[in-house]
Parts: C-alpha cells; structure tokens; sequence
C-alpha cells in the first residue's frame, strides 16, 4: 500500500491531476472548396483540453483512388491554446481575399484538396498516428477505421462538407453531410463565403460595377494567385480581365 501511494504521488504531485498537451483528440469539423479550387479550407476542432502539440503533424490528401498522396500542409509550429470544442483553421492563401481574415495556418497553394472525390487525413509526420480521415465521393481506397465514403466535395462556392454527428465506429457516410460553409477561426472570427461562379464579379457581391473595374485597374499588368481582378485564370492581370467586366457590366448573378 505504502509503496502505491508513494507511485500515486509522483504521478499527481501535490494531489493535481496531470494535464498532458498532446494532438491526438481531434476531428476534421468542415472541408470546403471554390470551384476554381483557389479558395480551400479545412476546419478541425479539439475534442478535449490541450491540444497544443501540432507540430510534427501534417494534412495530407489522397486522389480517388487512393494511390496517390498529396502534402495539404505540414505544421511545424505548436498552437498556443487548444481546448475541448475550439476550432482552428488551414486555408489557402486566396482564402484571405474572400474571407476578409488569415487562417490559423494558410497551406502553401491552391488545389491541393481533391474534389469532388478524394480523402483527407490530419496525421503524425510519421504517419503512425493517423487521428482523422474524411474519405469522400466515388473514393475508392483504403479508409481505414473511418467507414464508407460521405457525399462528395460540393465545389458549388456556397456549401461545404460538414460534420453531422461522431460515432463509433466511425463512418464517415454517417458523420458529414453537405451543407453552407461556415469556416471559423480558433479567435472565433467566421464568415460564410459565396464564391459561385458570377462572370466580372471581383469582388464577391455578385453585382458586376465600377468597383470591379476598380479592382482590375488596381491589379493591372500584375502577377500572382490571389489577385482580384484574375478573371480568366491568366494569374496576371489584363485586357482580357477587363473586357470581361465590360461584358457584364450593369448585371447581377
């Protein structure tokens, strides 16, 4: 007895329970894509206090077969808070441009997450620990523990791929389900993100206006991922851009 109580105490130092920050308590809440694939973002949520050790986990994507992985991201850096049914965040970085606020971590470029068939996994850079893995579509590989397929990826630009409920087993046919994206952020900061295809709509009010003019203006004869004004998918900024505001000019999706 006295030797157990001796261990008892060494394990709960001065009668405090022992609080352990791990990663491993987590679930994949919501997994959204544009139709250009620009615009991604998976929200996860922790199921239990301290989940804190991210680094040294990753995100990774599989193609409809499962043959082919795809790195979504790799988090190196630890959160600094991470309690029971807080949210955080990976995005894209056009995420941003359409969200108004930066994800928790922005995942290096577009497209990574395979749509509208596909599955996702949030494991250990070892891949010995696989936590979650949301497979769904016309997927055809392994799953694992995680049961059939749930529906496919939207790719509407207003619905998303969403928890419903957490069984066990898990299956993953039973626990999501589509219905309209709500990212939020760990801080709480949200949005829901209209993003259907509006020809000459830059701005995302889906009325085509000076300020999409504007906004093509602004970004002409530049280059990059995220611009505004790219609406024919050149990545630069142009006439061809313009023309088609011009084209749409005074109308509304």
């Amino acid at each position: 007895m006295r030797r157990t109580l001796t261990l008892a105490a060494l394990v709960c130092a001065g009668g405090a329970p022992l609080a352990l920050a791990s990663f491993h308590l987590m679930r994949i809440d919501e997994i959204y894509s544009s139709p250009d694939g620009r615009v991604q973002f998976i929200e996860l949520r922790a199921t239990a206090n301290n989940q804190t050790q991210l680094s040294n986990t990753r995100i990774v994507a599989f193609d409809p077969t499962g043959a082919v992985e795809t790195l979504v991201i790799d988090i190196t850096a630890n959160f600094p808070a991470l309690n029971s049914q807080e949210t955080w965040l990976v995005a894209t970085p056009c995420f941003e441009n359409a969200a108004g606020f930066a994800p928790d971590y922005v995942i290096p470029a577009a497209g990574l997450i395979p749509g509208p068939d596909g599955r996702v996994v949030f494991r250990n850079d070892a891949g010995t620990n696989i936590v979650e893995s949301v497979a769904y579509g016309a997927y055809t590989g392994s799953n694992g523990a995680f049961g059939t397929p749930a529906a496919a990826l939207p790719m509407d630009g207003q619905n998303a791929l969403r928890r419903v409920s957490t069984t066990n087993p898990h299956n993953n046919s039973v626990n999501f389900a589509t219905g309209a994206n709500s990212p939020k952020r760990n801080d709480g900061t949200t949005a829901v993100l209209d993003l259907r295809p509006c020809a000459g709509d830059t701005n995302f009010d889906r009325t085509i206006d000076f300020a999409d003019i504007n906004n093509v203006l602004s970004e002409f004869n530049q280059s990059g991922p995220c611009l505004r004004g790219d609406l024919d998918g050149s990545g630069t900024g142009n006439f061809g851009d313009l023309n088609i505001v011009l084209g749409n000019y005074n109308t509304s999706c």
